[in-house]
C-alpha cells in the first residue's frame, strides 16, 4: 500500500498515464484518452467483409457529453465524436450493426435533466458513423404507441437485443419496455405508429437483458425494488392478447442465513453460455447473479416448461465476497464489473472499487483468483464479447478529476491477479519511462529473471521478475544480507527504495 509520502509516487506507477499515449504492443496495453468521465463504453467488432473475413475492431466511448469511436488497431485518438445532449446510462452494439446510446437529456444551459434519450448510429459507406435520433422528450414522437397515446419515459438505463429484428429500451421509472426497430429507421413516424411494447410487472427496471434458449427468447429485469429478478417468455411478453405471469425471484431467498436482508441494492445480472465439458462444443446457458445486500455471487439455471422459462439456482456453490472483502469493502456493497460470455473470467468490485475480485466458472464451480488493488476507483470494465480484450476505465475519485481509460488484452488484465493468497499487486500500467526502473530492469535481466525490455516501464514482466527475484532471497536466505559491494543486495535496496511493498508481496508468495 501507499504511504502519504509515496502517494504521489505510487499513483504514478499504478496507474498515470498522459492524454495520449499508446505502449508497446507487446505489452498487451495502451492507454487511448484521458478523459473527464466514462458513463458507458461497447466494443464493436462486427465483420465488414464476408469474402474477405475482416472485421470490425473499434471500442464505442460514452463520455461527458461526447459519443467517440475509437480503433483498436491505429491511431489512440478518436476516430470520430459526437456532442450530444444526453448523459448515457448504457450504449451497445445490435446484431445489425447498428449502435444505440440510451439516458437522459441534458440541457446543459439551463442545467437540467429533460426526460428520457435515445440516439442510434448507423454505418456510411465509408465505415464512418451517422447519428440518428431514436427518443426524446419532447422533440419526437418515437414514443408513441398503439393506441395513440404518446409514452414519455423520463430515463433510460439498458439496452437490449433479441437477435430477431427489436431492440428494447429499459427505464428505471417507467414500467413501458421500449421497443424499437434493429433497423435505420427515420425518426418522423407519423402519429399512431404501431410498434410493439412490454409492460413489466413486478417493477421498474435497473437492469434488462434477452437471453435465447432453443429458439425462444426470455427476458430478465432487475428490479428497482425489492432486489428482485422478473423472468418472462419475451414472445408472450409481446403478445397482448396472451394473459401474461412472469416470475419475480428474489435471490436472497435462495442465500443461507442471509436473516431476511433488506433489499437496497439492485441486483446485477449477466447472461453466460458455459461450455460443457463433453467436447461436443455445446453450451449451457445459465444466468450470473450478484446479490449485493447479502454480498453473494450465484449461478441460476433456465427451467424451459411448456408455457413458461423461470430460473432455479444451480448445483454451483455461491461465493461469500464478504468472505474475500478487504477493507471497507466488507460493508456489502459489491458491483458486477462484466464477465465474459463463457464465464471464463468474472470481475467484481467492492465499496471503494480500488479492490477488484476475479473469478471464473470452470469444471462445474467457480474458481477464485486472488484479489487485485488499484490505487484509483475503477469506473467502468468491460469485456468484449470473445474475451480478447478488456477496457478499463479508473479514476481519481467519486467526485473529480479525470479518468484514464486503458484497453488490453483480456490475457493481459486475467495475468495481473496473482493465483496465490494473501498477497495484493498494483495494477501495473504506466507510460512513464523512469531511468531507476531502467537499472532494476537490467539487474533483474542479468540475473536471469527477465523484466523484459530495459524500457523504464513497469509492467507486467517487471513485477513478475522482482517477485521471482525477491522469493529467491527469501529462499535462500540472503534476504537480512548487507548491501556492501554485493551486487544482489544492491538490487534488492533499489527494489525497496522504488516498490515499498514488494518484499511483504514476495515473503507471502514464498509462504504460499
Amino acid at each position: 500500500m501507499c504511504t502519504k509520502v509515496l502517494a504521489a509516487k505510487c499513483l504514478a506507477l499504478s496507474i498515470i498515464a498522459p492524454s495520449v499515449a499508446a505502449q508497446d504492443s507487446n505489452q498487451g496495453i495502451k492507454t487511448l484518452y484521458n478523459l473527464l468521465s466514462i458513463e458507458a463504453l461497447a466494443f464493436d467488432i462486427q465483420s465488414t467483409d464476408e469474402t474477405e473475413g475482416s472485421v470490425r475492431n473499434e471500442l464505442i466511448v460514452a463520455t461527458g457529453g461526447t459519443i467517440n469511436r475509437y480503433s483498436l488497431d491505429g491511431t489512440s485518438a478518436p476516430l470520430q465524436s459526437f456532442t450530444k445532449d444526453m448523459i448515457v446510462s448504457d450504449v451497445k452494439v445490435s446484431p445489425s450493426g447498428l449502435i444505440f446510446s440510451a439516458g437522459q437529456k441534458f440541457d446543459a444551459d439551463k442545467f437540467r435533466l429533460e426526460g428520457g434519450r435515445i440516439v442510434g448510429y448507423r454505418r456510411a459507406e465509408d465505415g464512418s458513423l451517422l447519428d440518428f435520433n431514436v427518443y426524446g422528450v419532447p422533440d419526437t414522437i418515437v414514443g408513441q404507441s398503439s393506441n395513440g397515446q404518446v409514452s414519455i419515459s423520463e430515463q433510460f438505463t439498458s439496452v437490449a437485443f433479441d437477435g430477431a429484428a427489436w431492440a428494447y429500451f429499459a427505464s428505471p421509472v417507467d414500467f413501458d419496455v421500449l421497443v424499437w426497430p434493429d433497423a435505420y429507421v427515420d425518426a418522423e413516424l407519423p402519429d399512431g405508429t404501431e410498434r410493439p411494447s412490454i409492460s413489466l410487472k413486478c417493477s421498474t427496471s435497473s437492469q434488462f437483458s434477452i437471453a435465447e434458449l432453443s429458439g425462444s427468447f426470455v427476458y430478465l429485469s432487475s428490479t428497482t425494488r425489492g432486489a428482485q429478478i422478473e423472468v418472462g417468455n419475451l414472445e408472450q411478453a409481446l403478445d397482448a392478447a396472451v394473459d401474461f405471469r412472469p416470475r419475480c425471484i428474489t435471490p436472497s431467498d435462495d442465500i443461507s442465513n442471509t436473516g431476511g436482508i433488506p433489499g437496497f441494492e439492485y441486483v446485477r445480472h449477466k447472461v453466460i453460455n458455459v461450455p460443457n465439458q463433453d467436447g461436443t462444443g455445446s453450451h449451457k446457458t445459465q444466468l450470473l447473479v450478484l446479490e449485493p445486500n447479502a454480498g453473494t455471487l450465484l449461478l441460476y439455471d433456465f427451467v424451459e416448461l411448456e408455457d413458461a422459462v423461470r430460473i432455479r439456482k444451480s448445483g454451483v456453490p455461491p461465493i461469500n465476497l464478504k468472505e474475500l472483502a478487504i477493507g471497507e469493502d466488507k460493508q456489502l456493497r459489491f458491483n458486477l464489473l462484466d464477465a465474459t460470455s463463457d464465464g471464463s473470467m468474472i470481475f467484481v468490485s467492492g465499496l471503494s472499487m480500488e479492490h477488484v475480485l476475479r473469478f471464473s466458472i470452470a469444471d462445474g464451480n467457480f474458481r477464485e483468483a486472488l484479489p487485485m488493488r488499484v490505487h484509483r476507483p475503477i469506473k467502468r470494465l468491460e469485456l468484449r464479447d470473445d474475451g480478447e480484450f478488456a477496457a478499463v476505465g479508473v479514476g481519481e475519485s467519486f467526485h473529480g478529476g479525470d479518468v484514464y481509460l486503458h484497453v488490453m488484452t483480456a490475457q493481459y488484465m486475467n495475468n495481473l491477479f496473482v493465483l496465490k493468497k494473501n498477497v495484493e499487486r498494483p495494477l501495473a500500467v504506466i507510460d512513464k519511462r523512469d531511468d531507476n526502473l531502467k537499472s532494476i530492469q537490467r539487474g533483474l535481466n542479468k540475473f536471469g529473471y527477465d523484466a523484459g525490455d530495459v524500457d523504464g516501464i513497469a509492467g507486467l514482466k517487471t513485477f513478475l521478475a522482482i517477485d521471482s527475484f525477491l522469493e529467491g532471497l527469501v529462499e535462500s536466505g540472503e534476504l537480512e544480507g548487507s548491501a556492501d559491494k554485493d551486487p544482489k543486495q544492491e538490487l534488492k535496496a533499489e527494489i525497496l527504495t522504488f516498490f515499498p511493498t514488494s518484499l511483504s508481496q514476495s515473503q507471502a508468495l514464498a509462504a504460499n
